[in-house]
Formats: structure tokens, sequence, C-alpha cells
């Protein structure tokens, strides 16, 4: 045990050394070269690494003071700010790294998350119309992402106001999700879904699926979905309530 804590220790205060020399460079660098752009964004980024927020964004503006085009500042800007659940401010500084750069694959990803969890964050709110509006912006970005599929395709197949829902597009989106993660929830919303687009056959066997699939010892998961089964069992949706 003393070994293996002793190894822990050496390794911890080998990492700080490093990430001291890394800071210590960067601002060697800054020092020497004030206006140079990409030298203050290297420093953003270590300063990011350490836990520095605040400090880090400072340097990114820094950054795009001195080179406006900059697309790598912009990015690591957003991608902070979304790391401290600022996920709109992070929209903004992302969306600019991507029209920068559109073959940009960690801004696309990056805003993309920045859209999802903002409409994740706007549904928690009960605010499903701007929910809807942030994932189908970030699905443009990222067609295949389980979770974004799963989202939108419950809210637009269980939601209590009739105006928001798509049963349809619901099944289209929940099928998606389901052949790219094979999870217990998105059977459970593809069942929601084949039952508000009135196909009640195929609600019982997606439910079904979704209790096949769930470990026996998650009780609540399964009382919630063989609720929802015995109401496409007799021909009735789910939907969320008020």
């Amino acid at each position: 045990m003393t070994s293996r804590c002793g190894a822990f220790q050496h390794e911890l205060l080998d990492r700080i050394s490093r990430q001291d020399e890394a800071i210590h460079h960067c601002k060697n660098a800054v020092r020497l070269q004030p206006a140079f752009a990409p030298a203050h964004n290297n420093l953003g980024i270590v300063l990011s690494q350490e836990g520095k927020p605040e400090e880090a964004i400072a340097e990114f503006r820094a950054a795009l003071d001195l080179d406006p085009d900059l697309a790598e500042a912009y990015q690591n800007r957003g991608a902070v700010l979304g790391r401290q659940g600022k996920f709109k401010e992070a929209l903004a500084p992302v969306a600019s790294a991507l029209r920068l750069n559109p073959d940009y694959a960690d801004a696309r990803r990056n805003l993309a998350l920045a859209h999802y969890q903002l409409g994740s964050a706007l549904a928690r709110d009960r605010k499903p119309a701007a929910a809807l509006a942030h994932w189908r912006q970030a699905l443009q970005l990222n067609r295949d992402w389980p979770a974004l599929l799963n989202a939108l395709a419950w809210t637009l197949a269980t939601n209590p106001d009739a105006g928001l829902r798509n049963g349809s597009e619901a099944v289209q989106l929940a099928q998606r999700a389901c052949a790219r993660s094979a999870q217990p929830a998105h059977f459970d919303t593809l069942a929601a879904a084949y039952a508000e687009a009135g196909r009640f056959p195929e609600a019982v066997k997606a439910g079904e699926k979704a209790m096949a699939l769930t470990d026996v010892s998650q009780t609540n998961c399964i009382a919630t979905f063989r609720s929802r089964l015995s109401l496409y069992q007799s021909g009735k949706p789910y939907h969320e309530p008020q």
C-alpha cells in the first residue's frame, strides 16, 4: 500500500511539475512575443488544463484581439465556456471558429454539444419549443448522435402540447437512435413514437424490448416501462403530464 501511495505521489508531483513548466514556457513566449496571437492561445490552453478557466478565457480574448481570424482561439474559448456550463455563451465563439474553418472537426463537435446541452437545459425548464430548436441545430452538425436523436424523438412523441408532437418524425429519429445504440431508454422512446403514430402493435414490441434490455435490478425503470406498455396494449399513446 505504501509503495503504491508513494508512486502515486511521485506521479502527481511529476505531473504538476510538467504543468508548471508548460505554463512557465507559455508565459515566456507571451512575454517575448506579446503581439503573437498563437502564443496567447497556447497559454490559454495550458491555463484551461490547469483548471483556471477565467485566466484562459482572458488569453483567448487577447489572442482574438490580435488576430480576429484565429479559429483555434474561438474554438478554445467556446470549449472552456461549455465546460463551465455557459452553453449559450459558448455558441457564438464556436460558431465563429466553424465559419472561419468549415472543416474544423472540434468546432463542429463542440457547437453540436453546446446546442444539445442548451436544449436539454431548456427542456428541464419546460421550454420544449426552444429545446427542439436547439436540438435540430445540433442534428444538422451531428446526425448520428444517439442521445440527441433520442431527446428529439421523445419530445416529438410525448410532449403534452399536441402542436409540438410529430409521431412519424419521432419514429424515424427513434429508429436511428436504436440502430446506433440499443439502450433500453431508446426502445422506450421508440415505443412512445410508434404509439403517437398510431402503430400500437409495433409500440408494444418496442416496449417489450425496452423491458427485456433492462437489468432486473432496475426495478423503477421496469415499472415505468411496464406502465407505458399497458397504455400501448390498450391502444393509447403516452404523453407527459402538463
